[in-house]
């Protein structure tokens, strides 16, 4: 179940968001499933805020490993309610995730990285990209609205 939060103190993260339903639904099917079993079953969502791709993806146990991150304690506290409430049998964990600190992740820990409507402001795409690139995963997917500057200069980085 997830369940959407004031504003105050989540920020933009305390709504599902349409690139959320997208992504989740991407995932449910043929080549995001692909991409989970070429990923060794084993996947971070980043910048979660409610968390709906992953933990749709660890409701249906198409990955062994899930791992929630973000960087607000109301998105943390909201996804850990989420994770109690959830019937899976893959093993999730919900994190804080500064994309200025990675230093509480490991690289190559997890083989896919997913997002979505992560990158909202020019400033965040380098922090971001970099992020990616520290992860050190076979796969990042992220889902966003074409039409925002930040998601087409993240393309270019």
């Amino acid at each position: 179940v997830v369940n959407e939060i004031p504003y105050a103190g989540a920020g933009v993260g305390h709504q599902v968001w349409p690139a959320a339903v997208a992504l989740a639904l991407f995932m449910r099917g043929a080549c995001g499933r692909a991409l989970i079993e070429q990923a060794d079953a084993s996947c971070i969502e980043v910048g979660a805020g409610l968390g709906l791709p992953g933990l749709d993806i660890a409701r249906r146990g198409a990955a062994r490993r899930v791992c929630l991150t973000d960087k607000r304690e109301a998105l943390l506290s909201a996804l850990d309610v989420a994770v109690a409430a959830l019937d899976s049998v893959a093993e999730v964990s919900v994190k804080p995730l500064d994309w200025m600190d990675l230093a509480a992740h490991n690289p190559g820990e997890h083989e896919l990285v997913i997002g979505s409507d992560i990158c909202y402001y020019d400033p965040d795409v380098l922090p971001l990209a970099d992020a990616l690139q520290s992860l050190a995963a076979r796969v990042s997917l992220i889902a966003a609205p074409s039409h925002r500057e930040a998601v087409r200069r993240l393309e270019e980085v």
